[in-house]
């Protein structure tokens, strides 16, 4: 068993929870994914860092060590509480209502998100389509949302200096997600 499973089966086991498929929770278990999305975050040299739904915190955790401010969105009660005992800044609100201009963050602000399947489509296309401090976004999405954004959304976005860059197929607990990138140039 690799250690971030394990990490994610004790925290789970702590917190005495499940994934809430309500919420669309799935929890990331790959370290090399995590690597890559955080060396990916890093080279984009922010300022700040915003993470939607960090659930047990694969990606929290590797986050952190970037060393710069992290604003987390949680929409689950639970989890929002946990974070904040660990000293982080908590918005505890679904991310679709969140007045991201209001946010405690400074440009250049990297999002960074496993998105739950219910608003992956919708909070990429807002997200690209609203000015804010969001200057560029590091985002995993299902199989069936990548081919929705690329299908449905791509008129709509190509408008816009975002390109997406497919990177690696990921082993989720419960699912297997793929991990898409999306950068403003």
């Amino acid at each position: 068993m690799n250690d971030l499973l394990a990490k994610t089966k004790a925290r789970l086991s702590e917190l005495g929870i499940e994934p809430k498929r309500s919420l669309g929770q799935n929890f990331l278990i790959s370290e090399s994914a995590v690597a890559r999305i955080v060396e990916a975050v890093e080279s984009l040299q922010p300022r700040h860092l915003i993470e939607i739904g960090p659930g047990l915190g694969a990606l929290t955790d590797g986050l952190k060590g970037l060393g710069k401010p992290l604003v987390i969105i949680e929409l689950d009660r639970e989890m929002a509480e946990f974070w904040r005992r660990q000293g982080h800044q908590v918005i505890e609100d679904d991310a679709l209502k969140v007045n991201w201009n209001r946010l405690p963050v400074v440009a250049p602000a990297v999002l960074v998100s496993n998105l739950p399947y219910q608003i992956s489509t919708h909070l990429a296309v807002d997200r690209s389509l609203e000015a804010g401090p969001i200057e560029a976004m590091v985002l995993m999405f299902q199989k069936e949302v990548e081919y929705l954004l690329y299908m449905g959304c791509l008129q709509v976005m190509a408008e816009f200096p975002w390109v997406m860059d497919h990177k690696l197929m990921v082993q989720f607990m419960p699912t297997v997600l793929f991990w898409v990138e999306i950068m403003r140039q």
